[in-house]
Protein backbone atom coordinates (compact mmCIF):
# COMPACT_ATOMS: atom_id res chain seq x y z
CA UNK A 1 0.00 0.00 0.00
CA UNK A 2 1.10 3.64 -1.06
CA UNK A 3 1.21 6.67 0.81
CA UNK A 4 1.02 8.68 -2.36
CA UNK A 5 -0.13 12.34 -2.55
CA UNK A 6 -2.85 10.71 -4.13
CA UNK A 7 -4.07 8.59 -1.52
CA UNK A 8 -3.97 11.25 1.43
CA UNK A 9 -7.68 11.94 2.65
CA UNK A 10 -7.78 15.55 1.78
CA UNK A 11 -7.50 14.76 -1.66
CA UNK A 12 -10.47 12.42 -1.37
CA UNK A 13 -12.31 15.40 -0.40
CA UNK A 14 -11.45 16.93 -4.17
CA UNK A 15 -12.81 14.25 -6.32
CA UNK A 16 -16.70 13.90 -6.51
CA UNK A 17 -18.78 10.65 -5.55
CA UNK A 18 -21.73 9.41 -6.37
CA UNK A 19 -24.47 9.19 -3.39
CA UNK A 20 -27.79 8.10 -4.63
CA UNK A 21 -29.56 7.36 -7.64
CA UNK A 22 -33.38 7.53 -7.72
CA UNK A 23 -36.10 6.53 -10.32
CA UNK A 24 -39.46 7.96 -10.50
CA UNK A 25 -41.83 5.66 -9.02
CA UNK A 26 -44.38 3.93 -10.67
CA UNK A 27 -47.12 5.17 -8.59
CA UNK A 28 -47.18 8.39 -10.01
CA UNK A 29 -47.99 7.55 -13.06
CA UNK A 30 -50.81 4.77 -12.45
CA UNK A 31 -53.37 6.34 -14.75
CA UNK A 32 -51.64 5.47 -17.81
CA UNK A 33 -51.08 2.15 -16.53
CA UNK A 34 -54.55 1.26 -15.60
CA UNK A 35 -55.42 2.94 -18.84
CA UNK A 36 -53.32 1.31 -21.20
CA UNK A 37 -54.26 -2.52 -19.49
CA UNK A 38 -57.78 -1.41 -19.68
CA UNK A 39 -57.58 -0.34 -23.33
CA UNK A 40 -55.78 -3.61 -24.16
CA UNK A 41 -58.54 -5.64 -22.61
CA UNK A 42 -61.30 -3.87 -24.07
CA UNK A 43 -59.91 -4.36 -27.66
CA UNK A 44 -58.92 -8.60 -26.62
CA UNK A 45 -62.44 -8.69 -24.90
CA UNK A 46 -64.06 -7.36 -28.59
CA UNK A 47 -61.78 -9.30 -30.69
CA UNK A 48 -62.96 -12.24 -28.70
CA UNK A 49 -66.96 -11.30 -28.73
CA UNK A 50 -66.60 -11.23 -32.43
CA UNK A 51 -64.61 -14.31 -33.16
CA UNK A 52 -67.12 -16.57 -30.59
CA UNK A 53 -69.82 -14.96 -33.03
CA UNK A 54 -71.63 -12.89 -29.83
CA UNK A 55 -71.50 -9.93 -32.25
CA UNK A 56 -71.23 -9.66 -35.90
CA UNK A 57 -67.47 -9.99 -36.97
CA UNK A 58 -66.38 -7.26 -39.47
CA UNK A 59 -63.50 -5.47 -40.62
CA UNK A 60 -63.85 -2.42 -38.93
CA UNK A 61 -64.39 -3.97 -35.41
CA UNK A 62 -61.25 -6.42 -35.73
CA UNK A 63 -59.15 -3.69 -36.86
CA UNK A 64 -60.70 -1.23 -33.67
CA UNK A 65 -59.69 -3.91 -31.28
CA UNK A 66 -56.60 -4.21 -33.21
CA UNK A 67 -56.04 -0.68 -32.62
CA UNK A 68 -57.15 -0.96 -29.13
CA UNK A 69 -54.67 -3.80 -28.24
CA UNK A 70 -51.93 -2.03 -29.84
CA UNK A 71 -52.74 1.73 -28.49
CA UNK A 72 -53.07 0.16 -24.54
CA UNK A 73 -49.01 -1.59 -25.32
CA UNK A 74 -47.54 1.36 -26.72
CA UNK A 75 -49.14 3.86 -23.65
CA UNK A 76 -47.89 1.46 -21.18
CA UNK A 77 -44.44 0.70 -22.71
CA UNK A 78 -44.34 4.47 -23.20
CA UNK A 79 -45.16 5.55 -19.42
CA UNK A 80 -42.36 3.15 -18.78
CA UNK A 81 -39.50 4.04 -20.79
CA UNK A 82 -40.09 7.38 -20.16
CA UNK A 83 -39.71 6.16 -16.42
CA UNK A 84 -37.07 4.49 -16.69
CA UNK A 85 -34.92 6.84 -18.56
CA UNK A 86 -35.52 9.64 -15.74
CA UNK A 87 -32.62 9.90 -12.83
CA UNK A 88 -32.32 11.88 -9.86
CA UNK A 89 -28.72 11.73 -9.14
CA UNK A 90 -27.24 12.84 -5.47
CA UNK A 91 -23.20 12.98 -5.50
CA UNK A 92 -21.41 15.10 -2.71
CA UNK A 93 -21.25 17.93 -5.25
CA UNK A 94 -24.67 18.39 -6.53
CA UNK A 95 -27.80 17.03 -7.43
CA UNK A 96 -28.61 16.31 -11.53
CA UNK A 97 -31.82 15.32 -13.51
CA UNK A 98 -30.99 13.30 -16.00
CA UNK A 99 -33.40 12.32 -18.98
CA UNK A 100 -33.15 10.17 -22.32
CA UNK A 101 -31.34 7.17 -23.92
CA UNK A 102 -29.77 8.23 -26.96
CA UNK A 103 -30.25 12.50 -26.60
CA UNK A 104 -29.59 12.30 -22.92
CA UNK A 105 -29.94 15.92 -21.21
CA UNK A 106 -28.40 16.59 -17.66
CA UNK A 107 -29.43 19.61 -15.47
CA UNK A 108 -27.52 19.87 -12.14
CA UNK A 109 -27.31 22.33 -9.31
CA UNK A 110 -24.46 22.58 -7.26
CA UNK A 111 -24.79 22.49 -3.41
CA UNK A 112 -23.48 26.09 -2.96
CA UNK A 113 -25.96 27.77 -5.47
CA UNK A 114 -29.19 26.38 -3.49
CA UNK A 115 -31.33 28.07 -1.50
CA UNK A 116 -34.48 26.36 -0.92
CA UNK A 117 -35.56 22.69 -0.92
CA UNK A 118 -39.00 21.88 -0.04
CA UNK A 119 -41.22 18.61 -0.78
CA UNK A 120 -44.70 18.85 -2.20
CA UNK A 121 -47.21 15.96 -2.01
CA UNK A 122 -51.12 15.37 -2.87
CA UNK A 123 -52.58 13.42 0.54
CA UNK A 124 -53.00 10.37 -1.59
CA UNK A 125 -49.17 10.56 -2.42
CA UNK A 126 -48.37 11.33 1.46
CA UNK A 127 -50.49 8.04 2.20
CA UNK A 128 -47.80 5.75 -0.24
CA UNK A 129 -44.86 7.74 0.86
CA UNK A 130 -44.52 9.76 -2.83
CA UNK A 131 -43.87 13.01 -3.45
CA UNK A 132 -41.97 15.93 -5.60
CA UNK A 133 -38.80 17.33 -3.90
CA UNK A 134 -38.45 21.08 -5.43
CA UNK A 135 -35.27 22.64 -5.73
CA UNK A 136 -34.60 26.53 -5.88
CA UNK A 137 -31.25 28.10 -6.66
CA UNK A 138 -30.10 31.49 -6.44
CA UNK A 139 -30.01 31.60 -10.26
CA UNK A 140 -33.40 30.74 -10.63
CA UNK A 141 -35.24 33.02 -8.36
CA UNK A 142 -38.75 31.78 -7.93
CA UNK A 143 -38.95 29.14 -10.00
CA UNK A 144 -37.79 25.84 -9.26
CA UNK A 145 -34.19 25.10 -10.97
CA UNK A 146 -34.81 21.19 -10.67
CA UNK A 147 -37.57 18.94 -9.57
CA UNK A 148 -37.55 15.27 -7.94
CA UNK A 149 -41.31 13.98 -9.44
CA UNK A 150 -42.87 11.30 -8.00
CA UNK A 151 -40.10 9.66 -5.47
CA UNK A 152 -40.51 7.64 -2.87
CA UNK A 153 -39.87 9.09 0.83
CA UNK A 154 -39.22 12.86 -0.76
CA UNK A 155 -38.79 14.39 3.19
CA UNK A 156 -36.04 11.89 3.55
CA UNK A 157 -34.21 13.21 0.01
CA UNK A 158 -34.71 16.61 1.09
CA UNK A 159 -33.21 16.06 4.08
CA UNK A 160 -30.04 14.66 2.56
CA UNK A 161 -29.75 17.84 0.19
CA UNK A 162 -30.54 20.22 2.91
CA UNK A 163 -27.32 18.59 4.81
CA UNK A 164 -24.99 18.21 2.09
CA UNK A 165 -26.15 21.90 1.88
CA UNK A 166 -25.29 22.85 5.49
CA UNK A 167 -21.63 21.13 5.28
CA UNK A 168 -20.42 22.58 1.75
CA UNK A 169 -17.08 23.94 2.95
CA UNK A 170 -15.28 27.47 1.81
CA UNK A 171 -14.40 27.18 -1.00
CA UNK A 172 -15.68 24.45 -2.22
CA UNK A 173 -14.00 21.44 -4.23
CA UNK A 174 -15.82 21.81 -7.39
CA UNK A 175 -14.44 25.42 -7.66
CA UNK A 176 -12.70 24.37 -10.57
CA UNK A 177 -15.86 23.06 -12.61
CA UNK A 178 -17.57 25.23 -15.04
CA UNK A 179 -21.02 26.11 -14.43
CA UNK A 180 -23.50 26.17 -17.21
Amino acid sequence: MSNSPSDSPASHEKRERLVAIYHPKRGSTIFNYVLGFVVFILGVAGNVIAAASLVEFGFVSWVLGLFAMTFGLVLVLWTETRRRYVLYIVTTWNIRIRRGYFNQKTARVFYDEITKVVTASEPVEEAINQGDVVVYSAKSKDEPALIFQGVHNPHGIREVILRFVATTPEPPPWSHVPRD
